[in-house]
């Protein structure tokens, strides 16, 4: 997975924070495309699963009252379950 460097403080950040951002997004075509590309980075690379997986987790916790959204979590989130 490639990293983004920033050129003023050469922090490294890795891809998939910088997609988590978007969950949030009021949009649900923003949340669904970063739902999706969280979950392809979690079942192709092993070394960020668990902290996806509990991301998607927290959000499925923290989200009010949208039904479609929590089973597209749960849908999404079982199927990192089922890769581990």
């Amino acid at each position: 997975m490639k990293k983004k460097t920033t050129a003023k403080q050469n922090i490294c950040t890795p891809t998939w924070l910088q997609i988590a951002e978007q969950i949030d997004d009021s949009r649900d075509q923003v949340f669904r495309t970063a739902v999706l590309n969280l979950t392809k980075i979690a079942l192709s690379c092993q070394n960020y699963r668990n902290n996806i997986l509990e991301l998607l987790q927290q959000t499925l916790c923290s989200q009010s009252s949208d039904e479609t959204r929590k089973e597209y979590l749960a849908k999404k989130i079982a199927e990192i379950e089922n890769k581990k």
